[in-house]
């Protein structure tokens, strides 16, 4: 009578995906990575690095000491800071980590980031070591959250008026939380004249790239600075409603809309009204309208002809 074997499975493998963007000039690049062992030596960056551990924990090594880092948590470490991060042992690690260049991190608040010891943002009170606590923001302002969102928006098809959003919110939820500040104060709005200036601006030039650095500029006078980019977006969006970019976005959607109206194609329309390419459009589109830009525009080419019954032009 023969024997049964259990097969046992092989230990996972480690594996890491870079990826980069030339057209965000304050990503160096990004990576997500699973471990199933120890890979790091102790190391430095020449950047800022972000990490969000996703499953598994680690063990941080700073120059003060080895730290617990379970999942959930958000890893900060500067420029030139000694450090390691590997598994725990018997659990595999997989996290998603930014690297962003230190010169485009030039605010007051934000220094902290760039000079201090690397921190460890825990997901809930407890903890040990160097660790801030995150628990001085609300729930959608959260640094693994905003990381999170920084991460898929970098890496997705939106627009660079998108990403730099992320970003700028991005370093202002991770500036609260090393510096142990308060929560997130409500944003002054802008002057009416200011926003006026910013939503002429988005709508003269849908169909091309417009970055929050550009429509923070447009705030300046002879007389007086203008504003950062991070009070602009926040201050627009207590005002108008809507980001920038989303304010833009429904811009873009409406002439889409005419221009399908007008029969256009779908790819033309898209190059038209500013997007990456014609699925980006299509999904876009769909979010916004529940339906195809290719339904929208068949749609126009219908005419009622009796109650309950409709005829579509070829």
């Amino acid at each position: 009578m023969g024997h049964c074997r259990r097969r046992i499975a092989p230990p996972p493998k480690t594996r890491v995906e870079f990826w980069r963007d030339p057209a965000l000039p304050y990503l160096v690049d990004a990576r997500t990575t699973h471990l199933a062992d120890d890979a790091f030596h102790l190391h430095t960056h020449d950047c800022l690095m972000l990490s969000l551990v996703e499953a598994g924990s680690t063990r941080l090594r700073l120059r003060n000491g080895l730290h617990p880092v379970p999942a959930g948590a958000v890893v900060v470490v500067p420029p030139g800071e000694p450090h390691a991060c590997n598994p725990v042992p018997g659990e595999a690690l997989q996290y998603k980590a930014l690297f962003l260049r230190a010169e485009w991190i030039a605010s007051p608040q934000a220094e902290r980031l760039v000079s201090g010891p690397g921190m460890v943002l825990w997901p809930a009170a407890g903890g040990q070591g160097n660790v801030a606590q995150a628990q001085t923001h609300t729930p959608a302002h959260t640094p693994a959250q905003t990381l999170a969102r920084a991460y898929a928006a970098f890496r997705g098809p939106g627009d660079r008026l998108e990403k730099d959003e992320a970003f700028h919110e991005l370093l202002a939820v991770l500036s609260r939380a090393c510096g142990g500040v308060a929560p997130l104060a409500t944003p002054a709005p802008l002057p009416s004249a200011h926003v006026g200036t910013v939503q002429a601006h988005l709508m003269a030039h849908l169909g091309r790239v417009v970055t929050l650095d550009e429509l923070a500029a447009l705030t300046a006078t002879q007389a007086q600075a203008g504003v950062s980019p991070y009070q602009l977006l926040r201050g627009f969006q207590r005002q108008v409603g809507l980001s920038p970019h989303a304010w833009q976005m429904q811009r873009r959607l409406e002439l889409a809309k005419t221009l399908l109206a007008q029969g256009l194609p779908p790819a033309q329309v898209a190059l038209e009204t500013g997007f990456s390419d014609q699925s980006h459009f299509h999904r876009v589109f769909k979010r916004h309208v529940a339906a195809t830009p290719g339904q929208y525009q068949a749609g126009g080419r219908c005419k009622i002809v009796q109650a309950g019954a409709s005829s579509c032009l070829a």
